[in-house]
């Protein structure tokens, strides 16, 4: 696990009301919906310093799709400058 997916699995955990998420465990089966969705992806925009759209948690379901994505769309970033 990444720092990134570390950071990820607590956030979730903290949204969701969860003891325990894996970096393979789905949103949306761990009990996520619409709403937690957006206060998820506020979270992660907040403390990552991100601007992931809420599309982004339908599409990544998982710690590890939505890091990867987050991995991706820095090297954009990145490329960018």
């Amino acid at each position: 696990e990444s720092e990134q997916e570390i950071t990820l699995c607590t956030i979730w955990q903290e949204v969701l009301g969860v003891e325990k998420v894996g970096t393979t465990d789905n949103f949306f089966r761990l009990g996520g919906n619409s709403l937690s969705a957006i206060k998820l992806m506020g979270r992660i925009n907040s403390e990552l310093k991100r601007d992931l759209k809420i599309v982004s948690i339908f599409q990544n379901t998982t710690v590890k799709q939505l890091s990867v994505l987050l991995q991706e769309d820095q090297t954009l970033d990145e490329g960018e400058i």
